[in-house]
């Protein structure tokens, strides 16, 4: 027998309706803008949380990470809010979505580490 232990299964992500993931996504976009224009205006992390608390509240990893030193890495952040975009508009389904998120997570970080790898002989 393996000593291998499986994690504990996920709980499936909660459903979203359409009308709940256009508004999320326009808060999420707006937030953001708003936090990238404070940081090249040079304003003070006490100054961006003021001026974003429900954001900075509700999405906190988000937040966090925006604020990083050394940025983030916005094309995939912006893939995950257009795929939260056409679940509002009924494009896809959230499994959809999480599928193409992931696929292109995959070809942006892994796929590349894999290609690095020495081949065998």
């Amino acid at each position: 027998m393996s000593s291998f232990t499986r994690p504990p299964e996920e709980e499936p992500a909660i459903p979203i309706d359409a009308d709940t993931a256009k508004v999320r996504s326009a808060f999420v976009r707006t937030s953001i803008a708003t936090v990238e224009t404070m940081q090249k205006e040079g304003k003070t992390p006490a100054e961006i949380d003021a001026a974003v608390p429900e954001f900075k509240t509700n999405y906190g990893k988000l937040y966090e990470m925006i604020m990083k030193p050394g940025g983030y890495h916005k094309p995939s952040l912006m893939t995950m809010l257009a795929m939260l975009e056409h679940m509002g508009t009924g494009r896809l389904s959230q499994h959809e979505a999480s599928v193409i998120v992931g696929q292109r997570v995959y070809d942006s970080f892994v796929k590349p580490q894999v290609d690095a790898m020495p081949k065998p002989e």
